[in-house]
């Protein structure tokens, strides 16, 4: 029994003097420490975006709410009744047909068209194209005013913030009215909302994911600048900018490039007469063939807006259906705002 003592007792001696020694390890509170700040550095770049001004202090990014509008993909995205078809690349071709689809606000429509038609008699074929927005018309060209001139491509620019729904409908329509012979038919390519009208006084604003010691730059031509605050395009004939950031760690974001149409022309005013005045309701003769691309505004003595229900082209002119006219007014002011939000200036009209 000894000897088996002994044996343990020999055994635990070895293992205390051959064993390693144990480790120790000693903590201090954060606050012991100098400058107890953990660093991580950011290697992802920011994100800026670009904002317009829709109307005073409201910003809203610039982007692309039309699916499909360059027709790559035929007719999907739209909907499509009558006679509609993809006649050339990207193009799509409507005769007596409408094509629509539903589309979120946005600051300005741009699309490119081309109309022809057979119709050389007046009356028929008055709106030979229009473009809708809710059924209500934003753009139309009669088959008189297509008969005069000579067909080709044009570009259109149409102010649409008015629509500020979470959806809107968009449509355009040819339509052969009066008779059925000597149709008139259109070529629609590249609708866009991607690309806003503005003039020189529009407000721009850089904003980047990365707000916090982040610094935004952008560049027109080889002019470059720190966004600090607001911005718009002093320069003439400047048609696309540059914009990215730099984060504090040096993180450089890839440049965007965005399109646009600057206009700083003030449109002029047409011939303007009352030709009816009865009831609270007043129609206004406009000569000179109105450009519909224009957004006419008419206010009362006091300047409060009236608003125009209708708008019908006629031999060369457009008349204009007012409701709700006051009472006892004897003037209409009129006025017209082109889609980069140029004004003319204020006409009167003596009732």
């Amino acid at each position: 029994m000894k000897e088996k003592s002994r044996s343990i007792t020999l055994l635990l001696l070895y293992i205390l003097l051959c064993s390693p020694p144990s480790c120790k390890a000693y903590f201090l509170l954060l606050e012991h420490l100098p400058q107890n700040t953990l660093h991580f550095k950011d290697w992802t770049p920011p994100v800026t975006r670009l904002l317009l001004e829709w109307s005073e202090q409201k910003f809203l990014p610039i982007q692309e709410t039309v699916t499909n509008g360059s027709f790559s993909d035929g007719t999907f995205g739209w909907e499509a009744t009558g006679n509609v078809q993809i006649c050339e690349q990207k193009t799509i071709c409507l005769t007596d047909s409408q094509i629509s689809q539903l589309i979120a606000p946005a600051k300005t429509l741009r699309f490119e068209y081309f109309l022809q038609t057979e119709e050389d008699l007046p009356g028929f074929d008055d709106q030979a194209f229009a473009v809708t927005m809710n059924d209500s018309p934003i753009f139309s060209v009669s088959a008189e005013q297509a008969y005069s001139e000579t067909p080709s491509w044009k570009t259109i620019f149409l102010e649409i913030s008015q629509f500020d729904q979470k959806k809107q409908l968009l449509a355009f329509t040819v339509t052969n009215s009066g008779d059925t012979q000597k149709s008139s038919s259109v070529k629609i390519r590249n609708v866009t909302t991607s690309i806003p009208a503005i003039n020189s006084l529009s407000k721009f604003q850089l904003l980047p994911s990365d707000d916090q010691d982040t610094v935004s730059y952008y560049q027109f031509g080889d002019q470059q600048f720190i966004a600090n605050d607001f911005f718009s395009v002093l320069q003439q004939h400047i048609s696309s900018l540059d914009f990215w950031s730099i984060d504090t760690y040096g993180n450089i974001e890839e440049k965007k490039q965005q399109n646009f149409y600057l206009n700083n022309q003030v449109p002029l005013l047409p011939n303007a007469e009352v030709v009816y005045a009865e009831n609270n309701e007043i129609v206004i003769k406009l000569s000179n063939i109105f450009d519909s691309s224009l957004t006419l505004q008419v206010f009362g003595e006091t300047l409060l807006p009236i608003r125009a229900i209708e708008k019908v082209v006629e031999e060369n002119s457009t008349y204009v259906f007012l409701e709700q006219v006051p009472e006892n007014t004897t003037k209409l002011y009129i006025l017209l705002i082109n889609a980069s939000g140029n004004t003319s200036e204020k006409q009167e009209i003596t009732i």
